[in-house]
């Protein structure tokens, strides 16, 4: 056992008392994953800053895969039908005739028209192998489908097959802006309207009031803007897919469409945090969580810079936000994943409550607060670090306050593990230095 250095510096002035800085080095971080190296400070060193912020580095999780499979199929039926008959007159009777049929052994499979979310996607294959006048044509597999290929205007091209359809995907659209003007007719009973793999730059207009699909996927194709208005009529949409696109936000009114429940918009390199928290905000689900980013702005207040982040640590930050005691800033420390279990996440955050005016420390801490910062305050007391939401401190700053004992640490756990610990220009008179002989 080898004791802490320790070492006291005393100054003594004349208008405020004895004023007392104390430092703490070559002290380990104990079980706590963080490490920090803090120099120790003398009487005559400038006070200390804490941290500036900076954006956590995130350890990528095991990918998750979303499939969808489904296989419907009938059973075998065997059917034996027996017919009796009983013909009666006045002189006679006939009684009957026994029959026995055996129908053959069938089985049917049925495949899905759509995927998990709703979605119908047509094999690609049709497009490639597709001949003839129209460029739309009924899937040869799926009941009341219909894929198109290389069109370049969808009325025309759906008009062009006679037919009520529940499920259509377009390939390789191409045209500048697309205006959703798509005839109510074709879209009244439509569930999927998949349009991808195409080139188009601009979405405007609206779809028709009482439209009625249940997924829309507009991947892969280049798209820059939606307006707002443009899926606001959707009253049935469950599942929106705008991934693999180049936009910045999401044209969804989440308070309008109350049935939305998942969203894909991956490899939207510019999408921004600001935008993608509305959707957390509203318990959105995010297909592929893991691969999905955003880009914060330099106006976006929990990040001091321009960066690209995880949504995992997008989501971690708004639950940072909600449980920062009020008036104090709040931030991510650190993010970590366990890849063995991917909904198990660490966050460490650091609070700064400094030039509050408080009386007494935050009555609670978000969980796993590891850094603090009560400087500039009157803050009389050390006892509310006997809480359980300080349980998880290792930095402390309560330099300019009010405090005049260290009795109060005795028996607490930020004792015990603390790695740094600043208490200048307070209105300490002595200091009860067993509490600082540490055991390593």
């Amino acid at each position: 056992m080898v004791a802490a250095m320790i070492r006291i510096g005393l100054l003594l002035a004349a208008s405020t008392g004895l004023l007392v800085t104390a430092s703490v080095v070559d002290h380990p971080a104990g079980s706590n994953s963080l490490t920090t190296t803090e120099g120790a400070a003398a009487a005559t060193t400038p006070q200390p800053t804490p941290p500036s912020a900076q954006v956590p580095e995130v350890v990528a999780e095991s990918e998750d895969k979303i499939d969808a499979e489904v296989s419907v199929v009938s059973s075998s039926t065997s059917t034996t039908s027996t017919t009796t008959t009983t013909t009666t007159t006045e002189s006679t009777t006939t009684t009957s005739s026994t029959s026995t049929t055996t129908l053959p052994t069938t089985t049917t499979t049925l495949i899905p028209p759509t995927n998990h979310f709703g979605c119908y996607n047509a094999e690609p294959d049709l497009c490639r192998t597709h001949t003839g006048d129209c460029e739309c044509a009924p899937d040869p597999v799926i009941p009341d489908a219909l894929y198109c290929c290389n069109a370049t205007d969808i009325n025309k091209a759906i008009g062009c097959v006679d037919g009520s359809w529940k499920y259509i995907h377009m390939r390789n659209l191409t045209v500048p802006e697309l205006v959703l003007n798509v005839s109510n007719r074709y879209i009244k009973t439509l569930l999927s309207l998949s349009i991808t793999d195409g080139s188009i730059h601009k979405i405007s207009s609206s779809f028709a009031r009482f439209s009625s699909p249940v997924c829309l996927n507009i991947s892969n194709n280049n798209i820059s803007e939606i307006q707002e208005r443009a899926f606001r009529e959707l009253r049935a949409l469950t599942m929106l897919d705008i991934s693999h696109n180049n936009l910045s936000s999401i044209p969804i009114q989440y308070s309008t469409l109350k049935a939305f429940r998942w969203l894909d918009v991956r490899e939207n390199k510019p999408m921004l945090c600001k935008n993608l928290l509305e959707a957390v905000k509203a318990n959105i689900t995010f297909v592929q969580e893991q691969e999905t980013f955003c880009l914060t702005s330099r106006t976006f207040n929990w990040f001091e810079s321009e960066v690209v982040i995880r949504l995992q640590q997008l989501q971690a930050a708004d639950q940072l936000q909600q449980n920062c005691p009020r008036q104090c800033r709040c931030e991510l420390e650190r993010l970590n994943f366990d890849l063995n279990n991917t909904e198990k996440k660490t966050i460490t955050a650091k609070v700064n409550c400094s030039g509050m005016n408080f009386t007494d420390f935050p009555e609670t801490l978000p969980p796993d607060t590891v850094t603090l910062d009560v400087s500039n305050n009157n803050i009389t007391s050390l006892k509310a670090l006997n809480g359980k939401s300080y349980q998880s401190l290792v930095r402390l700053y309560a330099d300019d306050n009010q405090i005049t004992s260290l009795g109060e640490l005795e028996g607490t756990g930020f004792l015990s593990h603390f790695t740094f610990f600043a208490i200048r220009r307070n209105k300490l008179k002595t200091i009860q230095t067993y509490l600082l002989k540490l055991d390593l």
